[in-house]
């Protein structure tokens, strides 16, 4: 880091935060109202009052400087010159909402990492160090013979667990300090990946932002318009972040592995060993519903995308709407002024080239197509089928184009627009590549769009992927 680099970090809303004059009285009641409560969002209003009882709190047991009423400090904190809140419609109400910035966030737990621990694991990181960098060794190695050295050794490992336990020996277990410390490990990180979804969310925000002005570039079609919309959607999910995000809410929806997750949070919590501090933390318990929440959040701010191109494409149809009428008053108007000496009816007009008209009664009546004689008799080369392969054709599924109209439909309740790769995520094809086929069909009659010289790509897991032209599903009112 060079001074230039220091100098430019040091103008970062964190970094103004830690350095204001009422940074510990910012931080400290914005660490009540958030951290403490476990809200990521609370009501203006409701954090007004909260902190107006703070105050009156700090006021009548300390010297506290700070005489301004609670609302001119929640303006001050929401501006854009200071940014360590933001106000946003959260549940889809009217009355705005508080939520910290990610620069709050990064002073919070700057100002946490600060705090004396009496117990700093050492043992588990390193461990979690060595782990991380042998698995990815071994998982970006095309080397078969690699792999199956290492699962071999693991097998034999494996082996000799089970026959010594079988020999009446005891089950290793972790010595108290390190269950502590391998604990409090998990703590920290999840600690963290909840305050880093306000930079995720901000990330995906910005993105928003840089497509809507894109949009309203003068001079663009309604087509150039959602052209750049389903390529800007690509390239958030394409994108590195996009692609962790969804694989984060792939997980983070799966119920099994969420009541898999609270069951074991509830056993390791029963860990006798366990300090007592680190059990009555609750952050592990509300995990899962912290991050479904923030999870929703972000997924709001991709929603915004295809808001943007409504209101872009509503914008765009009412400025051609507005140019229209211009023309016709223009023309209106300068009828008016010849109304009294109109021109010469002959040189009213001067068409270059007249267009050939083809009236209807110029078409050719129907006739009997002429018949084709073969002197010789078909031949066909010799295919062994027997009534199985029949059989097997009568047994292909039926596509119900009706189902599908319905998964289109659940996808589109609360967005104007749904991609088919979206689609196919929420609604897995059970009949293969010809419910994919069914949706194509779908896609072909609007208000939904299709591009023919685009294409998605979908991982079916198993190393199979399909290829099929990029699809666009719209409600009709937002077509």
């Amino acid at each position: 880091m060079d001074f230039a680099q220091a100098s430019l970090l040091l103008k970062h809303p964190a970094a103004r935060l830690l350095r204001a004059d009422q940074a510990a009285f910012a931080l400290a009641f914005l660490h009540t109202a958030f951290k403490e409560s476990g809200q990521t969002a609370v009501p203006e209003e409701l954090l007004k009052t909260r902190l107006e009882r703070w105050l009156t709190e700090r006021r009548e047991v300390e010297s506290f400087q700070w005489e301004r009423p609670a609302r001119e400090y929640l303006d001050e904190w929401c501006a854009e010159e200071r940014a360590w809140l933001r106000k946003v419609h959260a549940g889809g109400g009217m009355e705005p909402a508080c939520e910290l910035t990610s620069a709050t966030e990064k002073a919070l737990a700057w100002l946490e990492s600060l705090r004396g621990q009496a117990f700093v694991g050492t043992e588990s990181r390193l461990e979690g160090i060595l782990s991380e960098i042998d698995e990815l060794l071994r998982q970006t190695s095309d080397d078969p013979q690699a792999r199956i050295e290492f699962l071999q050794g693991e097998r034999a490992k494996l082996d000799d667990e089970i026959a010594r336990l079988l020999a009446g020996g005891k089950p290793r277990t972790f010595e108290p300090w390190q269950v502590n410390e391998r604990y409090a490990r998990v703590l920290e990180d999840a600690r963290t990946l909840v305050s880093d979804f306000r930079q995720v969310e901000e990330n995906f925000r910005r993105l928003a932002q840089e497509v809507v002005e894109r949009q309203t570039a003068e001079g663009s079609t309604k087509g150039e318009i959602v052209g750049r919309v389903l390529d800007s959607h690509d390239s958030v999910r394409e994108s590195p972040q996009g692609r962790s995000f969804y694989g984060f809410v792939r997980l983070l929806l799966d119920p099994a592995r969420r009541e898999q997750f609270e069951e074991q949070v509830e056993r390791a919590l029963q860990i006798p060993a366990l300090a007592a501090e680190l059990r009555d933390d609750p952050l592990l318990r509300r995990l899962f519903p912290r991050l479904r929440a923030e999870q929703e959040k972000v997924g709001a701010s991709t929603q915004r995308l295809t808001a943007n191109l409504r209101r872009a494409m509503e914008t765009a149809r009412l400025a051609e709407r507005r140019r229209v009428r211009e023309l016709i008053g223009e023309i209106q108007t300068l009828a008016l002024r010849v109304k009294e000496s109109p021109p010469p009816r002959a040189d009213f007009f001067d068409v270059e080239e007249l267009p050939e008209v083809w009236p209807g009664l110029s078409r050719p009546l129907w006739d009997e197509p002429h018949a084709i004689a073969l002197d010789a008799g078909l031949s066909a080369a010799p295919v062994d089928a027997d009534m199985s392969d029949f059989a097997r054709l009568g047994r292909l599924p039926l596509l119900a184009l009706e189902t599908l109209r319905e998964n289109v439909a659940a996808c589109l309740e609360n967005r104007d627009f749904v991609l088919l790769t979206e689609v196919l995520e929420r609604f897995p094809a059970t009949q293969g590549v010809l419910e994919v086929l069914g949706y194509l069909i779908l896609a072909a009659h609007p208000p939904h769009y299709h591009a023919p010289d685009q294409h998605d790509d979908l991982d079916l897991g198993d190393g199979a992927r399909w290829r099929f032209p990029r699809v666009m599903f719209c409600r009709a009112e937002a077509a």
